[in-house]
This record gives structure tokens, sequence and C-alpha cells, in this order.
């Protein structure tokens, strides 16, 4: 059985961040209901809770399909994205709020260690840097032109993998110097689709 104890004061901060309506997925034109939101009350609410001592979790649904670029930029202005207790921008909402809570949740109960900030720093490069940027690149522009589909990258290390690699790395070496090689190692893609 599960209990639950309520407190007065949590160290864990939720902030989600979303449209204020339609919701759409990345590459689309965003709705009106993105340009609603107020992103730097939001952002400086976040940042000062990571001053007052709070593990601040951020939870991305601001697009359906990857993290949004925005807020991490907004938020690296002003503070290290180290400083977050957790992030997940992945496909789903149900994905990204159960990252996001679990690692928080991890992060309370034994303190934030390396493996917290290599794991923060996944997130960042697959949920913003693949999901968000470079994957429609990739799919769109790049996947047919070596004979590929979608479903159909070819090896989970030949060229297409290499592609994308490289072009997360490029995209995301400002905002986590030491930590780009995490996602797409040695071992190539997980698997032989985009």
């Amino acid at each position: 059985m599960i209990g639950f104890k309520r407190v007065k004061k949590s160290k864990l901060k939720l902030y989600m961040n979303y449209p204020v309506h339609d919701m759409v997925n990345m590459g689309s034109k965003p709705s009106q209901g993105y340009n609603e939101r107020d992103l730097p009350s939001f952002v400086d609410k976040m940042v000062n809770d990571m001053n007052k001592g709070s593990i601040v979790l951020l939870c991305d649904g601001a697009y359906g399909n990857g993290g949004e670029e925005l807020i991490l930029k907004m938020i690296s202005e002003k503070t290290s994205l180290f400083n977050l207790g957790s992030y997940a921008g992945w496909n789903t909402s149900s994905n990204t709020l159960g990252t996001v809570l679990s690692q928080g949740m991890l992060i309370s109960l034994f303190g934030k260690r390396n493996l917290d900030d290599d794991f923060l720093a996944l997130r960042v490069y697959e949920d913003v840097g693949y999901c968000g940027a470079v994957r429609w690149h990739v799919w769109h522009e790049v996947v047919e032109k070596y004979g590929y589909s979608y479903y159909d990258i070819g090896e989970t290390d030949g060229i297409i993998a290499k592609i994308i690699k490289e072009e997360i790395d490029e995209y995301i070496a400002d905002w986590l110097s030491g930590h780009q090689a995490i996602a797409i190692g040695e071992d190539g893609l997980v698997y032989g689709r985009n």
C-alpha cells in the first residue's frame, strides 16, 4: 500500500512548459497558444527557485515531438542548465512527466550526483538536439538523399547515424560542453529508424 504525507514545503518544484492551447509538432508553425505564454516570468520563477535551493523539475511538453530550444536558451542565459534538477521533452507528455518526476525523486533522496548531470545532458541532447532540431532536418532533407526512409535509415552505425551525431554535436556544443558524446556513442543508434 502506498501512503502520502502532506508536507508544508517541498524542495521539489515542478514546472510544466506547455502552450496555452493548440500544441503543434516541432517543425510546424506555432499556434497563438505559444505566444500567450509568459516565458520570461516562467523562467525567472524557475531560476529564483533554483537560487533558493529547490530541486527544479522542468517538464517540457511545449511540442508534441521534442523539447523546446527557446526555454532552455532562456534558462542558460540566467544560469547553468545543470542547475535544473531534471529535464525532459520527450514525444509524449506521459514519458516527459514520468522522467522528470522519477529523476527529481532520486535527487531528493540521494542528492545530485555526476550521473544526474549526465542524465540531464542526455535528455537535452536527445529531446532538444535530436528530437527537437536534428531529426526533422534529417528525415526531410537527408535520409532520402542516401536512399533510406524514416523507417529504415540503414545500419545503426552507418552514414545516417554519423550525420545525426555530427549535427547534434554541432547544434548543442555551446550548451553541454563535456557531455556532447553521451547519447550516440561508439555503438551508434539504438535502432535503425529515424
